[in-house]
């Protein structure tokens, strides 16, 4: 152990070019001085590096270009999360000197939170690993010297939980906490509501995926964790920080749902008492208010909340099966022959050519003659019977929709050479993304946002790998979530498709991230930035992984407001690096802010709209380049 410790200050001194630990250092969760490290070779020599995160954009990139090991994203995950094959334990550290922990085992100065990968270690060997890395830690710098907390999640949703590793570390005399006790520790945000108003219905407690999918229309959804996707709700209220433009707030803004935050169920009084009983869900300015009500009030006001049936456009087949998406098919570009999402992508190659990579789009009539037959004969079947059904007869019945579409022997072979035509194109280690493009979603009046399937797709890879990806994302139009939220709005399922937007796929980007556009008390456009390092999602992010969240301001380009930091690395916020790709980005959120609402103007409708816009920056040549990945309307 002692020779570990010597190469590691050695090799700290020579990274930091004789700086201090604290020049590493970020902040997270709004006041938590954070840093970032590595051990590497942990299973044969193991090594501690920090690394500044200014410079690397996550642990990975660390690894691939801190240390010239090369190695992609997936590959360093698999690396981590396998027990047998491990070679990365990639972690944070945090500075409690401030304001230090203290419980009946000690002081802490500092803590350590292991990156949650899902681990295979039986919670044993998980914890044997931890305090591993915790005593390799301990010795590295004065600034972690003593005995380190360990941070684990709340509940027993991944092998980091602090049930399965609580008791085990307890066993040890070590010492734990969860994230968002030491978040409330240090005097972090301790609630946030993201999209305000009023809900009423049945308070229900939701820890993983099986309760979630039992959830009605008429609940209130108290979340113990963050998942993907969530169906139609009364409200919802997680035990776990969100940022303003994750999927989840992104479906409630857009569906008109109460959505808010608290960093546990204490923070708000009673509010465990009242599980499993009629609520009303509202909030007084950033606070947020829970009261006990009766069945019949909450079924009143629900009764009374009018939501406005949305008309998708009508679909046209009669065009060439792919296209490409140039001036030239113009006339065939529009959300009626190729989707909105291929139709919006095209509006962003004309606004921003030298930003937006070249596509192709797939027609509608791929999919209408893919079902034929026996799925097209249960749709319809289910269609005119579906008021009779259950929430979760429906569940069974989509599900033998699905499987009957991702066997379907009559997708077009014409559809596979098309896009083999399509891949010569591109060079030879090119990666393509086939995407969900559909009549029903990134519309004016109904988002959609994340509802259907996309797939990548290598040029090597057989031509029945590639008909097994395209019937995936045909049959996605009949998932549960799809279904359901189609059904929340009062769709026509029987006036729905599926077309195909071809791009190619980003690969190592150094920043992924979502932009949405706001309208400000005066009437000025805002513009809100949620961006992460490297190819960690920012709209379903991983169990306490936060992003960068903050507020621009159009006419300064200056940020005016931080919601949330990245707890990963710093991307814009104190980041010279990406200055530049900054300002580009507030250029361009205008110019399509002003193009897009423009478009509905010219059409008559009077509503007030703003945009969501998914970019990614990518490092090429050795200079970072702004690119932008998809564009739709965003209804105020």
């Amino acid at each position: 152990m002692f020779r570990i410790f010597i190469f590691v200050l050695t090799l700290f001194a020579i990274n930091t070019a004789s700086a201090q630990s604290s020049d590493l250092s970020f902040i997270s969760y709004g006041n938590l001085p954070t840093w970032a490290g590595v051990a590497v070779d942990w299973n044969s020599a193991p090594k501690v590096h920090l690394y500044d995160t200014k410079v690397y954009q996550g642990h990975s990139e660390f690894v691939a270009r801190g240390l010239g090991r090369k190695i992609r994203f997936a590959d360093f995950k698999k690396l981590s999360k396998e027990s047998k094959i491990r070679e990365y334990m990639p972690f944070f550290l945090y500075d409690l000197n401030a304001k230090p922990y203290k419980n009946k085992l000690g002081t802490f100065n500092w803590a350590i939170r292991l990156e949650n990968y899902n681990y295979d270690d039986k919670p044993g060997h998980l914890a044997e690993e931890i305090l591993r890395l915790t005593k390799m830690v301990s010795g590295l710098d004065k600034s972690f010297s003593g005995k380190g907390l360990i941070v684990l999640t709340e509940g027993d949703n991944n092998r980091l939980g602090v049930t399965k590793l609580g008791n085990i570390l307890a066993k040890s005399s070590e010492s734990f906490t969860t994230l968002n006790q030491l978040i409330k520790h240090v005097g972090g945000k301790k609630m946030d509501v993201l999209n305000a108003g009023t809900a009423y219905g049945l308070l229900k407690l939701v820890k993983n995926e099986k309760e979630l999918d039992l959830l009605l229309p008429t609940d209130i959804a108290l979340l113990n964790y963050v998942p993907v996707h969530i169906p139609p709700v009364a409200g919802i209220l997680s035990l776990k920080p969100q940022t303003p433009l994750s999927h989840v707030n992104l479906l409630a803004k857009n569906r008109g749902t109460f959505n808010a935050y608290v960093t546990d169920i204490f923070a708000i009084p009673g509010l465990g008492g009242l599980v499993g009983k009629y609520v009303k869900l509202s909030n007084v300015g950033d606070k947020v208010v829970v009261e006990k009500t009766t069945q019949k009030i909450a079924e009143e006001n629900q009764k009374n909340t009018v939501r406005k049936t949305v008309v998708v456009p009508e679909i046209k087949q009669d065009m060439p099966e792919t296209i490409s998406l140039t001036k030239e098919n113009e006339k065939f570009i529009s959300t009626s022959y190729i989707g909105s999402k291929a139709a919006n992508y095209y509006l962003l190659l004309t606004a921003l050519p030298d930003m937006t990579r070249p596509a192709y789009a797939i027609g509608f009539k791929g999919y209408f003659e893919t079902i034929k037959g026996e799925p097209e004969t249960m749709i319809q079947s289910f269609l005119k019977d579906k008021a009779k059904f259950s929430k979760a007869e429906k569940a069974k019945v989509l599900e033998k929709i699905r499987a009957s579409i991702q066997k379907s022997n009559s997708l077009p072979p014409t559809l596979i050479t098309g896009i083999r035509k399509i891949l010569e194109k591109y060079p030879a280690k090119s990666r393509i993304r086939l995407r969900s493009s559909t009549n029903n979603e990134d519309l004016p009046e109904f988002n959609g946002a994340g509802l259907y399937e996309s797939k990548g797709f290598n040029k090597k890879d057989s031509d029945d790998k590639l008909r097994e990806k395209i019937l995936t994302i045909y049959s996605s139009l009949w998932s549960d979530r799809a279904f359901e939220e189609r059904d929340f709005f009062g769709i026509d399922h029987s006036k729905v498709g599926m077309s195909i937007l071809i791009q190619e796929a980003f690969q190592k980007e150094v920043v992924n991230g979502v932009i949405v556009t706001t309208l400000a008390s005066t009437g000025k456009v805002q513009i809100i930035v949620n961006s992460q390092s490297g190819e960690h999602s920012v709209t379903n992010p991983e169990e306490n992984i936060l992003s960068e969240a903050f507020l621009i301001n159009p006419e300064s380009g200056a940020i005016e407001k931080t919601y949330s930091e990245s707890s990963i690395s710093p991307v814009f916020i104190e980041n010279k690096a990406n200055e530049l790709q900054l300002k580009k980005l507030q250029e361009a959120t205008l110019k399509l802010y002003s193009l897009f609402t423009k478009q509905r103007i010219d059409a008559g409708d009077k509503n007030k709209y703003g945009i969501d816009i998914e970019f990614k920056i990518m490092n090429e040549k050795g200079k970072n380049k702004l690119y932008f990945k998809q564009v739709r309307l965003l209804k105020y």
